[in-house]
């Protein structure tokens, strides 16, 4: 687990393209194109995106490629400029290719729900879940695991996991 990764992959481009890969608040600006990020995922299912041409545009044309996450519960929404489109998920991407302008705006719903997954080493018999892209954790079980203590940064652990008293 690197934790310093998490930062990165947020955007990539290519020639033509500008891909968003992470939801979160932020800004990237590729060639004369500034893209600002707002969103609040996972306390709410939306992102919006404001163009904003850089050097005196006018105008780009690009496409921009919008990550449908797994967690992803039913067809995403997009609006552009307010207006609904019809979109196809390809390749795990929306694909929005079109002439910019100064201002104009991308909304994307991505519903979340609880989502069940297998884990790799005990695939069939074992279980995680997710609401979104939060893995979803409880305590389980009356004996014992309702204590806890303190081992870490924001980590609590079982007492019976180690046999040790707080």
């Amino acid at each position: 687990e690197n934790f310093t990764k998490l930062g990165d992959s947020f955007y990539y481009y290519t020639d033509d393209k500008l891909i968003v890969n992470q939801y979160t608040s932020s800004n990237v600006t590729w060639k004369d194109v500034k893209l600002k990020q707002e969103t609040d995922i996972p306390n709410s299912d939306q992102a919006k995106f404001t163009v904003q041409l850089l050097n005196g545009k006018s105008s780009a044309a690009f496409d921009l490629r919008l990550r449908v996450p797994d967690w992803t519960m039913g067809a995403p929404a997009v609006k552009v400029n307010g207006t609904a489109q019809t979109v196809t998920v390809s390749n795990g991407y929306i694909s929005l290719n079109r002439t910019w302008a100064e201002g104009d705006t991308v909304e994307l719903t991505l519903p979340m729900g609880i989502r069940g997954y297998t884990l790799p080493d005990n695939a069939g018999t074992v279980y995680g879940f997710k609401y979104g892209p939060v893995v979803l954790a409880a305590e389980l079980g009356l004996d014992n695991k309702r204590g806890t203590y303190h081992i870490g940064v924001q980590c609590d652990v079982c007492q019976t996991t180690y046999n040790r008293t707080p």
